[in-house]
């Protein structure tokens, strides 16, 4: 799997296994679109518009609200609860 630099304009070749979950899930979906007819190479504003119609057509997409999960409360060794980054 070749991943691209933006800052160098490198590309580093990575083992698959080692490559992080967006980019195999980036490639993956590439894939997918050039099978289903897409022959061009889309660019990442082309393939955040794909994503999210299709995520806008299986589930309702809160503005504002990112897709990771809030975290857990952060319990220290004595029991106290920190949730400093609950808004309140």
């Amino acid at each position: 799997m070749s991943i691209h630099d933006p800052t160098t304009g490198e590309w580093h070749d990575i083992p698959t296994k080692q490559a992080p979950k967006w980019a195999k899930n980036e490639a993956f979906k590439r894939s997918g679109l050039y099978k289903a007819g897409e022959k061009r190479f889309l660019t990442q504003s082309e393939l955040e518009e794909v994503w999210r119609t299709e995520r806008s057509e299986s589930e309702e997409i809160v503005e504002g609200k990112g897709i990771v999960d809030t975290p857990k409360p952060v319990v220290d060794g004595k029991g106290i609860v920190f949730e400093d980054y609950l808004a309140g």
